[in-house]
């Protein structure tokens, strides 16, 4: 039977439940956030299956990932809550008593047995016993209101109640009636909603701005509108962004007799839920039965209500950035009509779209999809949501330079990226997001002569040096004339300094060519021609078949240090290195490099990383063969790369209802991982052109790379 209670005021309207018995019823801290557990073995797979129609709203999404309610303030406005019952007894309850008559017990009891029914369905305890709740750790406030007055000083006392205790998630499954059955939005007019009850409104505008979301069971009198508390954002739109009406449906999920449909004047905020059904012995959604330790069935939209109440309330959780208006679009956006079917047997295959609105809303709730991303995942920068990568699509780049012993440390981390439809965020690894980075241009030979040989000494063997002593070279500062000097051809196979930018640099060098040894003191300028770098190449014969080259650099560097496009730091630098080629035979030759590094420490920004102590150490051993116009290079390369230090990074933790984003600081330890990569580079000159190719394996990563290029001048 239908639950009613008695007109306490004079305007021809009282509060009552919208149902329970047959034919009635009814801040915070995917990819999923969070660590998997499985929440329904053994003991709980019973307690789960329990209430039958749990599954339905699929809560496992969240509760799965720890997201069950936890911190999250949850106000069941109903009968009170037994909170002696075995699915409370692990949670304190707080509460008000808005009834405050000497037939009242407090907040904390109901004869009743509605308000319990409804509250287990919400935050029933997951505990192997019995049944569970959606939100099973969420926090309970019983707000016990059913059988008060509706006038508007009480009505505004109830919602303001929501601002003082902080409530997160509203759960109102209670309506209005007028001569014994509930009234309709059209019922009463806006004008008429508007005079008098005008507190009323600002109370729960009030609620809305601290944080509230309100979820209403639409009522049980088969009518094809909503009641008019459920509807109530149809008398003023303010309220609708944050505000969800639930209508009912039975276990085959088809529509009920009892429930009252969103009709055209609701539709945009109501949604669909299990409510049980039209018989409820032995259809109806088994809860906790009041001052007993059982269950029962009932059925109504006030038990559809709860089952939205929980989804909210665990997605509140786990999105606490997401205001209660986005909390409520995420339930509604992804709600489907697929699989309803109305008393009438309209689906959504053979109506269309509006007509189902009209009956279910926006359709059954999900957790599942609502607890997902719903429009592209994205890594942002300070540039907010609309400036972020669409990873999915277009993996970040990491420069080169990091080593793989902070690469495997990133890679292996937790980064936050957030939901182009909303800004959800949702945690992913590093390894999602970013991908290792790509072939450093210093890869391969860089041009070849017929006429090489290693009859002579690599460094003095004919007039390739003697060009006029001052040069000036303009260049990308891979391949600067000092390092060309010495190791000609191969240039290209010898790594340069990490992170380095094409900035245009120019040099200035002074080459001083003597009798066994070259001296080339130098500078490296700017486009806007001030002094950055100073530095000194010293290279030298051994004997015939040998020669060595020492050189040494001081000034600043322009890094490119971004992991969101480039961005430019200016850092102090100092390096050192050493080169060796020691001829076999006149076709074959063995040749040693080594460089070392130190930055000035570099400040992280939200586009780029930062370096802390860095210092960064290249070797590089090969073995070259020359043919009539070709020549080959087997080598082992250390790659020119972080040695020690730390790499830091701020990255997105937060984004804001304000759009600003809130970042955390990352760090990591640069290690020495003395892995050496074998590669292979190959050239071939033909009367007017070059072929070059170069191959290099990582085995331990997986990552390999290689470089063709043909050259043909005109």
């Amino acid at each position: 039977m239908k639950h009613k209670n008695i007109a306490l005021l004079s305007l021809p309207i009282i509060a009552l439940l919208t149902g329970c018995g047959g034919g009635g019823g009814g801040s915070i801290s995917s990819l999923s956030n969070g660590d998997y557990r499985n929440t329904i073995s053994g003991d709980y797979q019973t307690e789960y299956n329990y209430q039958s129609m749990l599954s339905e709203v699929n809560p496992l999404s969240l509760n799965d990932y720890g997201y069950d309610g936890t911190g999250v303030k949850v106000a069941v406005v109903d009968t009170g809550i037994d909170v002696d019952h075995p699915e409370f007894d692990g949670k304190t309850i707080s509460g008000y008593d808005f009834i405050n008559d000497s037939a009242s017990s407090g907040f904390d009891s109901d004869s009743n047995g509605h308000g319990t029914h409804v509250a287990s369905i919400i935050a029933g305890e997951r505990d192997g016993e019995g049944m569970r709740g959606v939100a099973y750790d969420s926090t309970l406030y019983s707000y016990k209101k059913i059988g008060s007055g509706v006038d508007d000083t009480e009505m505004a006392s109830l919602f303001n109640r929501h601002v003082t205790d902080n409530i997160d998630v509203s759960n109102n499954s209670w309506g209005i009636e007028s001569g014994g059955a509930e009234v309709k939005v059209t019922g009463v007019t806006t004008a008429y909603m508007q005079s008098n009850y005008s507190a009323m409104f600002t109370a729960i505008k009030a609620a809305q701005a601290n944080g509230t979301l309100f979820v209403w069971s639409n009522g049980n009198d088969g009518y094809f509108e909503a009641a008019l508390m459920g509807g109530l954002p149809y008398h003023d739109s303010d309220i609708a962004d944050a505000w969800l009406t639930v209508v009912s449906v039975d276990s085959n999920l088809t529509e009920t007799n009892y429930t009252n449909r969103c009709g055209t004047e609701a539709k945009d905020w109501c949604v669909t839920a299990p409510g049980g059904g039209d018989s409820p012995s032995t259809d109806g959604i088994r809860a906790a039965d009041a001052n007993s330790s059982g269950y029962t069935r009932l059925s109504g939209t006030s038990m559809a209500a709860p089952h939205v109440s929980g989804i909210a309330a665990a997605l509140m959780e786990k999105f606490p950035n997401l205001t209660p208006a986005q909390i409520a679009t995420r339930i509604k956006n992804t709600a489907s009509l697929v699989g309803l079917t109305s008393s009438g047997g309209r689906t959504i295959s053979n109506s269309s779209t509006s007509t189902m609105n009209a009956i279910f809303g926006h359709g059954l709730v999900n957790a599942q999809a609502a607890s997902a991303s719903i429009g592209s995942l994205n890594y942002i920068d300070n540039g907010g949501l609309s400036s972020g990568v669409e990873y999915e699509k277009n993996k970040i780049s990491l420069p080169s330079g990091l080593s793989s012993s902070v690469v495997s440390q990133l890679m292996n981390d937790d980064f936050v990226v957030f939901d182009s439809f909303d800004g959800a965020n949702f945690n992913v690894k590093g390894s999602d997001i970013f991908q290792t980075g790509s072939i450093p241009q210093s890869f391969g030979y860089k041009q070849i002569s017929h006429d090489d040989d290693y009859s002579k000494n690599t460094l003095f063997k004919n007039s390739d040096y003697l060009f006029n002593p001052l040069t000036l070279t303009s260049s990308d500062n891979e391949n600067l004339l000092t390092n060309n000097l010495f190791w000609k051809e191969k240039s290209n196979l010898i790594d340069t300094i990490p992170f380095n930018s094409s900035s245009n640099i120019k040099q200035i060098s002074l080459a001083n060519h003597y009798d066994g040894f070259m001296l080339a003191p130098f500078l490296r300028t700017s486009i806007d021609s001030s002094i950055e770098q100073a530095g000194l190449m010293y290279a030298s014969e051994i004997n015939n078949d040998s020669s060595y080259s020492l050189g040494f650099v001081t000034g600043n560097q322009l890094l490119d240090l971004g992991h969101i496009n480039n961005n430019l730091n200016k850092a102090g630098m100092t390096e050192i290195n050493f080169g060796l080629q020691s001829n076999i035979n006149d076709k074959n030759q063995l040749f040693l490099s080594y460089s070392h590094a130190k930055f000035q420490d570099v400040l992280p920004t939200p586009k780029s990383f930062g370096l802390e102590d860095a210092n960064l150490e290249s070797i590089n051993f090969g073995y070259e063969t020359l043919f009539n116009d070709s020549r080959l290079t087997l080598g082992l390369k250390k790659e020119y790369a972080l040695n020690s230090g730390k790499v830091s990074m701020m990255t997105p933790k937060e984004l804001q209802s304000d759009g600003s984003v809130l970042y955390s600081l990352k760090s990591y330890e640069a290690n020495s991982d003395n892995k050496y990569i074998p590669y292979v580079a190959y050239a071939e000159k033909f009367e007017d052109s070059i072929l070059t190719f170069a191959a290099k394996l990582d085995n331990s990563d997986k990552y390999g790379a290689f470089k063709l290029d043909y050259s043909l001048p005109f």
